[in-house]
C-alpha cells in the first residue's frame, strides 16, 4: 500500500476555492498532465529536472494557422477527483500550480465561441483586419491563443476541459510546483530519484505532496490535509 505524505496544515494545498472547502466543483490549481507514450515516466522526470514545459508541435486558437506565436501550453482547472477523464488521451503524470502562480506568469482561460455566434464572427473580423494591415504586433494575435472554436474545427465539445493556456514554454521552480501528479504505486520511487538527484548535485528535488490523479476526491483530500 502506497504511504500518502501529509502535509503540515500551512503549506497543505486545500480542496475546494477560495477558501470554500465545500465547493469540490471548483478549484484553486491549474493541472497539466503530460501526453502518453513510450517512456513517460522517463519523460515525466526530465520534465521535472528541467524545470520547464514546453509547447505541442501545433499552435492553438483562433488564429493557429499565424504557426509559432500561437504554441501554448495547456493546463486545465477541473478539480482533483475528477481527473479521470483526462487519462483517455493523456497520461497519469503531470505538474500542479497554484492558479495565483500561473496567472502570474501569463496563464488564462480559454474562450470558446460558437461558430456563427455574433462573438465568432467579431473574432473573425479583427483577425481579417489585422492580417490585412500587416501589422505583426497587433494586439489581437496576443488573444487568439486563448480564442477557440474546436466545434467547427472537430466536432467535439472542449469545455468540459476548463481549459487554460501559456502561450510558449512554462518554466518553473520546485518552489512554484503545488503538488505532482503520478500513479501511487510510483511515489516512493519518484521521490527516491528525486532525492538522489538533489543529494548527487544533478537536478533539482520536489518536497511537495503527491497525489494519484484516479483517486477519488476522498482520497486526495486525506493527502493533502484538512
Amino acid at each position: 500500500m502506497t504511504t500518502k505524505q501529509q502535509p503540515t496544515p500551512t503549506t497543505a494545498p486545500l480542496l475546494g476555492y477560495r477558501g470554500k472547502h465545500e465547493w469540490l466543483d471548483m478549484s484553486d490549481f491549474l493541472v497539466h498532465l503530460i501526453r502518453k507514450g513510450d517512456g513517460a515516466y522517463r519523460g515525466f522526470m526530465s520534465i521535472l529536472a528541467g524545470g520547464v514545459l514546453k509547447p505541442g508541435p501545433k499552435a492553438f486558437g483562433a488564429a493557429r494557422e499565424m504557426g509559432e506565436s500561437q504554441r501554448s501550453v495547456c493546463f486545465s482547472e477541473v478539480p482533483l477527483g475528477f481527473l479521470t477523464r483526462f487519462m483517455a488521451s493523456r497520461s497519469t503524470m503531470g505538474i500542479a500550480f497554484h492558479k495565483s502562480i500561473a496567472v502570474a506568469r501569463g496563464c488564462a482561460p480559454v474562450w470558446y465561441v460558437r461558430p456563427k455566434s455574433k462573438p465568432f464572427s467579431a473574432v473573425k473580423k479583427l483577425i481579417a483586419e489585422a492580417k490585412a494591415s500587416g501589422e505583426s504586433d497587433s494586439p489581437v494575435w496576443a488573444l487568439t491563443p486563448f480564442i477557440d472554436h474546436p466545434a467547427a474545427a472537430y466536432k467535439y465539445e472542449f469545455e468540459w476541459e476548463r481549459e487554460w493556456r501559456h502561450v510558449g514554454a512554462f518554466e518553473f521552480k520546485p518552489p512554484d510546483v503545488a503538488f505532482l501528479l503520478l500513479e501511487g504505486e510510483n511515489h516512493a520511487r519518484a521521490r527516491s530519484f528525486l532525492a538522489a538527484a538533489e543529494a548527487e548535485n544533478l537536478g533539482p528535488n520536489y518536497p511537495c505532496p503527491f497525489v494519484d490523479p484516479r483517486w477519488s476526491t476522498t482520497e486526495v483530500a486525506a493527502a493533502l490535509g484538512p
